[in-house]
């Protein structure tokens, strides 16, 4: 076996190289990557970083569409326990979905999937989500009068009266705590 050693200059120059890299930005990515992020993308790395935002982007909208669910419909103890249940479900079925697709998760994914593997996870969850965004909407929105299976979902002009009484029941419960003695 033959080791060969490096010139000096060589050497030299590849750290040279190596630094310009570095300072340009093609080596290292921001860390919180353009508005434009996907126009802008110029490595792998970049990629995972646009896709982990859109991730995080559409899930906050899935938190905050629940957390409005939950507020309109506070009067309404057996829809909030079939709501809690439905998102549990939910959660269980995009993790099995999830894991269908990649099922090598725990058994080093890049090796199965290759280096695209944390965009392609990335994305895939955030389809998911976006999905269950749009179900859930129906509960915001509200569906068009007349529908006689509509169940717990209100007529679209209906759900601003049922946000106004969530906020009346609210408001009333806070009052009658900071009334009522011990």
């Amino acid at each position: 076996m033959k080791i060969v050693l490096l010139q000096p200059m060589i050497l030299a120059g590849m750290l040279v190289s190596a630094a310009t890299l570095s300072t340009n930005g093609w080596a290292d990515e921001p860390a919180t990557p353009p508005q434009d992020c996907w126009q802008t993308s110029t490595s792998q790395a970049a990629m995972d970083a646009c896709a982990n935002r859109e991730l995080e982007n559409t899930e906050q909208k899935l938190h905050d569409v629940a957390g409005k669910i939950l507020e309109m419909y506070a009067g309404d103890s057996g829809f909030i326990d079939a709501f809690k249940a439905s998102q549990k479900a939910w959660e269980a079925y995009r993790d099995a979905q999830i894991k269908m697709r990649y099922p090598h998760l725990e058994d080093h994914p890049h090796r199965h999937y290759g280096s695209v593997f944390p965009m392609c996870h990335a994305q895939y969850r955030a389809s998911l989500a976006k999905a269950r965004i749009a179900q859930l909407m129906q509960w915001v929105e509200g569906i068009p009068e007349g529908d006689v299976c509509a169940g717990s979902l209100k007529a679209a002009g209906d759900t601003q009266a049922v946000s106004a009484a969530a906020t009346t029941t609210q408001a009333a419960r806070r009052h009658e705590r900071c009334t009522t003695t011990p």
